[in-house]
């Protein structure tokens, strides 16, 4: 890192350790929804009731429309979404340019390849109706690592299609279900506590063109952290970054604070040794093992709640903590994991461990590790599931409002 970088990364994280500091009275509260990723046929109507969650957000994988066998017009996913829709929710709908995935490069200029994704997006538009479209889930992530740096002329490919892609979307001039002009967003980053992601050619070239481009409403990221300081550092920097611009951020956690809790035992805090005791469950067990085996055999919501309640990296308080770092850093919309479903859990069969992240420990409901005695209510998470529904205020029915460059 050279010298000047080094200044202004020092000085954006001042910037944003300033703008943490204030309090979050001081911003506007934002609209918490309910995030569903690929798995978009879990949107029910039953499921999004039993909070009255007002916002659902999914993403649809480009190629599998594309090359593959899925269809805009029968695809299931979008048929739920759609009804979820008619119920009166609003819907925030992301393309996954999974190029990386699909083993194929960003198309260039013009080409045939090219055209069909801008077909296909316009496409997703007409028939998923969204309210806010997002032109991209995971720019890093989904991308080659040669289409994020400079070519031979100085231009990098995803940047170069991101930014055609975005011209193309405001040339068509798209509307919302209500008939308004349809708000579009911009972005894909993960990770920004790391210096490497911050530095790197595709976000230095995409930060200012997403701050001054009239025609995007709102900037879109993730935060995926290990713990509130390094979430409070990551939502600040991207403030800093863009301090004129509403911020959506469809995926955020502290996973990785799980993560590295993979080889804790049931017994390695007093509390655990009492949870372990009291349920008569083996203290030497991993609490991977645990969850692993609640995930084939589910178990009572008591004992998950006193299970989550013994483990020291476990916060029932963090999603009011995120949210409210997030109001203080420009986060106007925030979806959160809803279903275990889709959210790591799709199967029962499938374990924790290895690399595997414990996605499945976010959600608002634990439906596929515990269950409700002498009811069919989804089991709840431990104090995230009460934050979540304290959050559904009136308020949540507005669309994010945009802020002009």
């Amino acid at each position: 890192m050279t010298p000047h970088t080094f200044l202004t990364s020092l000085a954006l994280t001042l910037v944003a350790l300033l703008a943490t500091s204030a309090t979050a009275a001081d911003a506007p509260r934002l609209t918490l929804g309910a995030n569903f990723n690929e798995n978009m046929h879990a949107a029910r109507l039953p499921a999004l009731d039993a909070t009255g969650v007002k916002w659902i957000r999914g993403f649809l994988p480009a190629t599998e429309f594309i090359d593959g066998p899925r269809r805009l017009a029968t695809d299931p996913a979008l048929a739920t979404f759609r009804a979820a829709a008619a119920s009166g929710r609003r819907v925030a709908l992301s393309y996954k340019w999974n190029f990386r995935g699909s083993k194929t490069r960003v198309p260039a200029p013009d080409s045939a390849r090219e055209k069909a994704c801008f077909v296909w997006a316009l496409d997703v538009v007409h028939v998923g109706r969204p309210d806010l479209l997002l032109l991209i889930n995971e720019v890093f992530i989904d991308t080659p690592d040669e289409d994020l740096l400079p070519g031979p002329d100085g231009t990098i490919p995803m940047v170069r299609f991101l930014q055609r892609l975005a011209a193309h979307v405001h040339a068509a001039s798209l509307k919302t279900p209500d008939g308004a002009p349809l708000p579009v967003s911009c972005g894909g980053f993960t990770r920004m506590d790391r210096p490497e992601n911050r530095e790197r050619p595709a976000t230095r070239a995409l930060l200012p063109w997403l701050a001054s481009t009239p025609h995007l409403t709102h900037v879109n990221y993730h935060l995926h952290q290990h713990n509130l300081a390094q979430y409070a550092d990551a939502a600040g920097f991207m403030r800093a970054s863009l301090p004129h611009r509403s911020l959506v951020v469809t995926e955020f956690s502290l996973v990785w604070s799980f993560q590295q809790a993979a080889k804790d035992t049931l017994g390695s805090t007093a509390k655990g040794r009492a949870f372990a005791e009291k349920f008569r469950r083996p203290a030497d067990q991993t609490a991977f093992e645990y969850l692993n085996t609640a995930a084939l055999q589910p178990v009572p919501e008591g004992e998950l709640h006193a299970f989550l309640a013994s483990r020291t990296w476990f916060d029932p308080r963090s999603l009011e903590g995120m949210c409210e770092i997030m109001e203080r850093n420009g986060v106007v919309l925030a979806t959160f994991a809803y279903l275990q479903e889709s959210s790591g859990l799709e199967h029962p069969q499938r374990k924790l461990g290895g690399q595997q992240p414990p996605w499945r420990l976010n959600p608002v409901f634990q439906e596929r590790h515990a269950f409700v005695p002498g009811s069919d209510r989804p089991a709840v998470n431990l104090g995230i599931h009460a934050t979540f529904v304290s959050r559904q205020s009136p308020a949540s029915t507005k669309q994010p409002s945009p802020q002009k460059p």
